[in-house]
């Protein structure tokens, strides 16, 4: 199976101060991420991709706020597109991968169902599945 990159998550303590600092990107999505409990903010780069992720946790419930405590925030993960839940869920299998999370819909990314998965190389993945890619 191959996957076609969709963005990187990148984990910060405050969005306003990252993108004062940014070099590149234009923000597209800024939403508060109920499920994550999280504000998430994509970042489009426009002919060049992947997309952007920031996340910043707003709690301590936060999904990703052990990261930001631990490691001071940075590069989280990598996602890719899927074209099903199924294709995802046979790909962990193969690959050893631990699901950590999911699926669950991602209001940053239109309601798409995502999938976080453990890599045997101590790397979180996530997975969107690509509603386009089904009615294609």
């Amino acid at each position: 199976m191959k996957f076609r990159l969709h963005h990187i998550g990148i984990v910060v303590a405050d969005v306003d101060r990252y993108l004062d600092k940014r070099v590149s990107g234009t923000v597209t999505i800024d939403v508060m991420d109920e499920t994550q409990d999280a504000r998430i903010v994509l970042l489009n780069h426009g002919d060049l991709q992947p997309i952007t992720e920031l996340i910043q946790p707003m709690s301590d419930r936060a999904t990703t706020a052990g990261f930001l405590k631990r490691k001071g925030g940075g590069y989280h993960h990598l996602c890719y597109e899927a074209a099903s839940v199924t294709e995802v869920e046979e790909y962990f299998q193969e690959s050893g991968i631990k699901t950590i999370y999911g699926p669950v819909s991602a209001s940053a990314l239109g309601n798409q169902l995502v999938l976080f998965g453990y890599t045997r190389n101590r790397e979180i993945i996530e997975f969107v599945v690509n509603h386009a890619k089904n009615s294609a």
